[in-house]
């Protein structure tokens, strides 16, 4: 995950980013086309106001908060969603 130009932890595993963009597979690995509901996950600052918006705006919904130890740091997050429409 990446905020801005800082990389953050998530939740639950190490620092990470994702500098190349999403991961590709070849289609012939691909079992089940549809089988799984896919969505989309953003963490923000409890405090970040702005990136919640436009999360908002572009149809993500809040449906978690939670409390994360960093060092000596406590942060406040918030999560949000992104459900595609099936077609």
């Amino acid at each position: 995950m990446d905020a801005g130009n800082r990389p953050v932890k998530p939740p639950s595993g190490p620092i990470s980013s994702c500098p190349q963009g999403l991961a590709r597979v070849h289609k012939e690995t691909v079992v089940g086309e549809g089988v799984v509901d896919e969505h989309l996950i953003a963490i923000t600052e409890a405090e970040n106001a702005g990136s919640q918006r436009v999360l908002l705006k572009s149809g993500f919904e809040r449906f978690r908060e939670y409390v994360e130890v960093d060092g000596s740091q406590t942060k406040n997050l918030i999560a949000f969603r992104f459900v595609p429409k099936k077609q």
